[in-house]
């Protein structure tokens, strides 16, 4: 009888540490989603300048910069569900949204040098001439 009177707070104790794991999971992946959106649609809508021309050429300026104001938002969001300081998504939007565009990056460096992406002509067609 005494292992069920120790075992009922080891498995309180393991469930709620479940539930945080599962709910900071889901803020993160919520910041990591709203930085690629972010990043998308502002790029399409207002993008010129190209990031890293070389690596990969759709991404711009522009969309890195919306895309960290939409981390920023999101982790925002998180942070007021998860019940975090009010300043904690201010540090942990643009950190992980830039963690996400660096593991885009790094990404399609990985595809080019396998050869999983075509290479980028001058010209940017990838049509026979």
């Amino acid at each position: 009888m005494h292992e069920i009177g120790t075992l009922s707070p080891t498995l309180l104790l393991i469930s709620h540490a479940l539930k945080v794991v599962v709910v900071f999971t889901a803020t993160l992946l919520l910041v990591v989603w709203g930085y690629d959106t972010g990043a998308y649609l502002t790029g399409r809508w207002i993008g010129r300048r190209r990031l890293i021309d070389h690596i990969s050429p759709s991404k711009t300026v522009e969309g890195l910069a919306g895309g960290l104001i939409a981390a920023t938002l999101a982790a925002g969001l998180g942070a007021w569900l998860v019940g975090l300081e009010p300043w904690h998504p201010l540090l942990l939007g643009p950190l992980v949204g830039l963690a996400a565009q660096a593991g885009d990056l790094a990404e399609s460096l990985v595809k080019r040098a396998a050869g999983r992406k075509a290479p980028i002509s001058r010209n940017r067609s990838s049509l026979p001439r």
